[in-house]
């Protein structure tokens, strides 16, 4: 009766589905880049910026003068967190772009997220409602690209 048992038991024991991932932990995607890139007006500018946990590179242009700025800089750990933590990938991934704003000079304004998994999350003039939630992560990109084109004016 006892290995009949113990048969019955081994039996459902190898009936039971695997574990869903085997030899490791699963981590979750995390973001590696994130890029803010505006052009147009009506003196042509183009302006990108790029900051990743190490770094930013930022590069102004203005087509009319035909100035250029660019400064490339180590990232702080301050800057970085404050910037994902804003961050939404799902509601950023929820976003639709809209049309271009250049035929009335105006500006159009695009932001890339990268992932580490290779992903890549886009989205240019963003519409509304998505937007409004991820307002204090678009104005936060403003005010670091604002403040890094007056750092490359000044060199």
């Amino acid at each position: 009766m006892t290995r009949y048992l113990w048969l019955c038991l081994l039996a459902m024991a190898c009936k039971q589905k695997p574990a869903p991932h085997s030899g490791g932990t699963e981590t979750a995607d995390v973001i590696k880049e994130i890029e803010f890139s505006q052009a147009g007006g009506d003196l042509g500018f183009a302006q990108s910026l790029s900051i990743s946990r190490d770094s930013v590179h930022y590069h102004y242009l203005l087509g009319a003068k035909n100035e250029t700025w660019s400064l490339d800089t180590l990232s702080s750990p301050e800057l970085w967190n404050e910037l994902i933590s804003k961050a939404d990938t799902v509601k950023f991934a929820a976003l639709k772009s809209g049309g271009s704003n250049q035929p009335a000079d105006g500006i159009d304004t695009k932001v890339t997220i990268s992932m580490q998994s290779g992903k890549r999350l886009e989205v240019t003039n963003a519409q509304e409602p998505g937007n409004r939630e991820l307002m204090p992560f678009f104005d936060q990109l403003s005010r670091i690209a604002g403040g890094y084109v007056r750092r490359a004016m000044k060199l």
